[in-house]
């Protein structure tokens, strides 16, 4: 028998993060996920901390920020930060970003089994 499974926005708080300054990237990890937060005109965005190409390299160690996109110096893949779309590769998983008087927050999508 199939159980059904909720879906739920949840906004975590991003404890201890350093926003990235102007143009640049940062990795945290929030509920399980590596994500890269980047910073691209006064704006934060946070995407899935994968290169579209090659789900093993890490954006936020591999990537370099420019034009509103993130770039993977080793494959060449680009990202758009705004929509998670490659010109060249399967888009990638993006996240709400909120900042507030008390931190900043990140929205995940939690599934849980119900009671």
């Amino acid at each position: 028998m199939l159980e059904s499974i909720s879906l739920r926005l949840m906004w975590q708080r991003l404890t201890g993060f350093k926003a990235p300054a102007e143009g640049e990237l940062a990795g945290v990890t929030v509920g399980g996920k590596s994500l890269v937060v980047a910073q691209w005109n006064g704006r934060l965005y946070a995407l899935d901390d994968r290169c579209p190409h090659d789900a093993r390299v890490r954006l936020s160690s591999a990537g370099w920020l420019g034009d509103g996109k993130i770039f993977c110096r080793l494959h060449g893949a680009d990202v758009s930060v705004e929509t998670g779309c490659s010109y060249n590769f399967p888009a990638i998983r993006t996240y709400p970003i909120d900042i507030r008087s008390d931190g900043i927050f990140l929205r995940l999508e939690n599934t849980e089994n119900p009671a």
